[in-house]
């Protein structure tokens, strides 16, 4: 498992998917594989509309600070 080792765990979204529903599969993703770091890529207009930019502060909200995402944050 990777979690063995002291190395941190780093990952990115590879599709420019906007959804709830795609940014929960990211954060249950990460939860379940202990990730210390996650970029998003492609901050785009389409992000910055309504309601993707409603989502995505959800999102940033619930994967930023000392919240532990696998016991349920």
């Amino acid at each position: 498992m990777v979690r063995d080792s002291e190395v941190p765990i780093a990952c990115e979204n590879a599709l420019p998917r906007y959804d709830k529903e795609a940014f929960q599969r990211i954060q249950q993703v990460a939860a379940a594989n202990g990730v210390d770091y996650f970029t998003y890529l492609r901050l785009d207009g389409v992000l910055m509309t309504e309601p993707n930019f409603e989502n995505f502060k959800t999102f940033v909200s619930n994967m930023k600070g000392t919240c532990e995402l696998s016991k349920g944050c």
